[in-house]
């Protein structure tokens, strides 16, 4: 591990999630201040059976993981807690001492601004913020045509017309804000690479031509399936294929 790199360990004893199991997290929080940082891993990961994930288990897991020097589901963990918590700069840094400590890390094109800023607005709110918001607009639509039918409101046609659309606009953009956020969390077609190093090739094939080697850590985009291997393309515009039993879905 680098000299430099000082880990944001900030464990959420405060923070359990009133579904969780206190044999579970606070069991892991308790062993992960007593340096047992592989008990640490195996209580979250008990818990996360028995309860599912939450953003607090994704974060101590990823700590736990990067005291053990593994890299690859430390990357793995912090990743799942910023699909849950985007804006969260703490697991952001994290992330970049992960990405520090590898042998060699793989430098990301950077992306379209347009999209960038799509991304950015879809994850400023959760999904269930999304939906009622989108939910509650079609009904003051729907509410708004209702009441002009019946002859109740005395504001001039031109404002009652633009009124209704902005409210079904707006409606149908959050709705499909909550969709695209919630897709983004179920299905976010990236992973990680799990073993410390592992090949890259340029078919399915263990005999196939090598690309490079990526380190455990990295982030990969999959984008095909054949038998037991991945078509993956890294951050840089790279293409080649691993076998599945080397990463792991985010």
């Amino acid at each position: 591990m680098k000299k430099y790199s000082v880990l944001i360990f900030i464990l959420f004893f405060y923070w359990m999630p009133s579904g969780f199991s206190q044999d579970g997290f606070e069991k892991g929080n308790q062993l992960f201040t007593q340096g047992d940082y592989q008990g640490a891993v195996d209580a979250w990961l008990a818990a996360k059976e028995t309860d599912g994930g939450s953003f607090g288990l994704y974060y101590n897991l990823g700590n736990a993981y990067y005291r053990l020097q593994d890299l690859g589901h430390a990357r793995l963990y912090y990743e799942k807690a910023l699909l849950l918590k985007p804006y969260d700069q703490n697991t952001k840094d994290n992330i970049s001492l992960v990405k520090s400590d590898q042998e060699e890390s793989v430098e990301a094109i950077p992306v379209f601004f347009l999209k960038q800023w799509m991304n950015g607005l879809r994850d400023l709110f959760p999904v269930s913020v999304w939906m009622i918001s989108g939910l509650l607009l079609l009904w003051l639509a729907f509410l708004l045509y209702f009441l002009d039918a019946r002859g109740k409101l005395s504001m001039p046609p031109f404002w009652r017309k633009w009124l209704s659309a902005g409210l079904l606009t707006l409606g149908f953009m959050c709705l499909f804000g909550g969709l695209s956020r919630w897709k983004s969390i179920e299905n976010p077609g990236t992973a990680v690479v799990i073993p410390s190093s592992v090949t890259l090739k340029i078919a399915p094939e263990a005999e196939s031509q090598d690309v490079m080697t990526l380190y455990g850590g990295t982030k990969v985009f999959f984008e095909d399936k054949i038998g037991d291997w991945y078509k993956v393309v890294l951050l840089n515009g790279e293409e080649g294929w691993l076998p599945l039993s080397e990463i792991e879905k985010i």
